[in-house]
């Protein structure tokens, strides 16, 4: 049975196109369904979400923290912190409320996620 931060995981997934893939090795990789396969992220190999999302970094600036920065902007609040310490203008944008529990989930629970529990197909 999933928990939340497993949920999220795969909405995170899903948000960014990308499917993850199992290997028989145990190992796990990224399907971009985009077929853009940036910086030949198809290649790489995880053992962790960790690893995944610390791979990810560029989609995440690109899916989630420029959209809060956007929001911010258009609200003329001034961002005065990292993007990690986001979460404090949580309650400024509530229609933000799901991009803040993914980057909640990135920051600080990455460690709450099994892939195994996650959706995957299983590698060729």
């Amino acid at each position: 049975m999933k928990n939340t931060y497993e949920e999220l995981f795969d909405e995170f997934l899903n948000l960014t196109e990308f499917r993850l893939l199992k290997h028989k090795d145990g190992t796990f990789s990224l399907e971009d369904q985009q077929c853009a396969n940036l910086g030949d992220i198809e290649n790489d190999r995880f053992t962790s979400a960790s690893e995944i999302l610390d791979r990810m970094d560029i989609y995440i600036q690109d899916y989630l923290i420029e959209d809060i920065e956007d929001a911010l902007d258009e609200e003329s609040i001034a961002i005065d912190c990292d993007w990690k310490e986001y979460g404090k203008y949580r309650d400024l944008i509530p229609d933000y409320r799901f991009d803040f529990d993914l980057l909640d989930m990135i920051i600080n629970h990455p460690d709450k996620i099994d892939l195994n529990n996650c959706d995957y197909s299983l590698a060729d």
